[in-house]
């Protein structure tokens, strides 16, 4: 039972990581048109790692998955934004 108590912090802590990624990436090193197909790479990746693998390697990308929709979410929310 104590090796799973990190199954709900290790996602909290991917989703803050992707929030915060985000908010740095856009404005400066990629373009608001560009930056959506990030976290859908990523997406697409972490997904086949999680498939393909098991054990803890899997559950930690699972928990990366969060990082990726996190991420996506921001991009969501930058596209109502005004140039």
């Amino acid at each position: 039972m104590r090796q799973t108590g990190f199954f709900t912090s290790l996602p909290l802590a991917a989703m803050l990581f992707g929030y915060l990624l985000g908010f740095l990436i856009v404005p400066r090193l990629i373009t608001q048109e560009r930056f959506p197909e990030l976290p859908c790479i990523c997406g697409v990746i972490l997904t086949l790692m999680a498939f393909l693998t098991t054990g803890y390697v899997s559950i930690r990308c699972i928990a990366l998955l969060d990082a990726a929709n996190a991420m996506n979410a921001n991009a969501l929310s930058y596209c109502g934004a005004a140039p």
